[in-house]
């Protein structure tokens, strides 16, 4: 996962155990469809991205919600993060999660609860 990338600041790699984290949905809102969007664009210059999905997030020791952007890849995030998080620089503050880093079950589970809103 990717924590706060979307600040000025250079990306950092946090491990989070994902049995710590509650996905809560897709976001919804009047600025949902033009964030999506303008993610999308972003996306499309990172051509190891194949989908992505935005949910909202709680971790277990902390009642804040955040956005999580979780990304699906044929290819290992180590061979991308970089330019992702170059294109992604400056959108809003989010996490950024890797399909690869959760289980089965917990991949089923984001599916069932987001809307996945790129693909490439």
């Amino acid at each position: 996962m990717l924590k706060n990338i979307f600040r000025k600041k250079k990306y950092k790699v946090v491990k989070e155990q994902s049995d710590r984290m509650e996905f809560l949905g897709s976001p919804f809102g009047e600025d949902t469809e033009r964030l999506e969007n303008d993610i999308s664009e972003r996306l499309e210059t990172v051509s190891a991205v194949r989908g992505a999905y935005l949910s909202m997030l709680r971790y277990a020791d902390n009642e804040n919600v955040r956005l999580a952007l979780i990304i699906q890849s044929d290819f290992s995030k180590d061979d991308f993060i970089a330019s992702l998080a170059k294109s992604c620089a400056g959108v809003v503050t989010m996490d950024i999660m890797f399909m690869e880093d959760f289980s089965e079950h917990e991949c089923l589970e984001i599916i069932g609860k987001c809307k996945k809103f790129y693909i490439s």
